[in-house]
């Protein structure tokens, strides 16, 4: 079976969590670079990754890299490419592009002459003036940075952060995979209680409740791989096969998420149904100060409302007062917040045991982590 360069994308921070799963997985020679990791494999190992990674945002192909300063050399490298081993004339192929420290930094500029140069090798075979792109999409990016330029297929669609369950949002919501990430970066097992006490969406106590049913991140979800030949279809449906006989039905588990706006939580509820998990979870609107919690070695993980999504920075330094006044009463509990207040740890008047910097999409935050004790067995 052919080999491929394969290079992950993730958000930056999650390199060393993404490289553990890949362990896990049984992958070695792996190289971690900022915010991707490149390894080697078939067109399972895509399928596969596509499927399983919890904490990445894409799988790509590496079809080409070179040096070009110049659009001459540009346009005669993607030509040289050999186009006709990938694409046809019904392929709908998509150009994307960035480029850093580059002479060539005009993005706009690289993906025309990509694309011009890719129709120009088509038109070799293809008796045609116009492709009209009806087929399967093939994502490509140009990626220019310090004058070497990377040519890419993206074999995932939209991004892996997107499970397919999150149908309603509220404002500012964590992504899936961040969220997961949180998860898998605290000591939360699924013989623990898990409590959200600012669920929004849901995502958190959705991914908790995947993570331990072991549910595979991609299940419910499309691959723009799928679609490029039947033999990939297949695979897929041979992997998420194998993937929902692994599912945990048996085991009880403990969730709770709250939400003190009432509307916010019935579109959680959506969302955790079409997620297949909505008996999981037990939701309930109540203001995070009144929730009673028990003592028992729970996990929390919470990301509470803040500057950027509030209109009073005087609430929100209350809200997070008040929530450090909460944990400090549970001697048990390990809890967690994400935050892009830096001061965070100033205002509940408490170190955290770590702090690490994580970002959700473009918005910089901090991860704050309090260690309990372990649970006695």
């Amino acid at each position: 079976m052919k080999k491929y360069q394969i290079i992950i994308i993730m958000s930056l921070g999650l390199e060393s969590l993404t490289k553990w799963q890949l362990e896990r997985m049984g992958y070695d020679e792996i190289v971690v670079k900022n915010g991707r990791i490149e390894i080697s494999g078939t067109i399972e190992d895509i399928a596969m990754l596509n499927l399983k990674l919890s904490t990445a945002d894409r799988v790509l192909i590496l079809l080409d890299s070179f040096n070009a300063v110049t659009f001459e050399e540009l346009y005669e490298k993607v030509y040289d490419f050999n186009w006709l081993d990938l694409l046809d004339e019904r392929s709908n192929f998509l150009i994307q592009g960035t480029s850093k420290d580059s002479k060539l930094f005009s993005i706009s500029d690289c993906q025309r002459i990509t694309e011009r140069a890719i129709i120009d090798r088509l038109q070799t075979v293809y008796d045609t003036k116009w492709f009209e792109k009806k087929g399967p999409r093939y994502q490509l990016q140009i990626s220019l940075v310090e004058d070497k330029a990377e040519l890419t297929l993206d074999t995932t669609g939209p991004g892996l952060h997107k499970r397919g369950y999150r149908q309603e949002s509220g404002k500012a919501p964590l992504r899936e995979n961040l969220a997961r990430a949180l998860i898998e970066l605290s000591f939360y097992s699924k013989e623990r209680p898990f409590i959200d006490l600012f669920c929004g969406s849901g995502t958190l106590a959705i991914e908790a409740a995947h993570f331990a049913r072991n549910i595979a991140p991609g299940i419910n979800r499309d691959f723009d791989y799928r679609h490029w030949s039947e033999e990939n279809d297949k695979i897929f449906h041979k992997l998420r096969r194998k993937a929902l006989k692994e599912i945990d039905f048996d085991s009880t588990l403990d969730i709770l998420a709250s939400d003190i706006h009432g509307g916010i939580i019935d579109e959680a509820i959506k969302n955790a149904e079409k997620a297949g998990v909505k008996n999981d979870i037990r939701f309930i609107t109540r203001d995070f100060r009144k929730v009673q919690l028990k003592d028992n070695y729970g996990v929390l993980i919470s990301n509470p409302p803040y500057g950027l999504r509030m209109s009073d920075k005087k609430e929100e330094q209350n809200i997070l007062k008040d929530l450090g006044k909460k944990m400090k009463n549970l001697k048990t509990y390990s809890w967690y917040i994400i935050t892009p207040n830096k001061n965070f740890e100033k205002i509940i008047q408490r170190k955290a045991d770590r702090r690490r910097k994580l970002y959700n999409g473009n918005i910089e935050t901090q991860f704050y982590q309090f260690y309990g004790p372990k649970p006695k067995r």
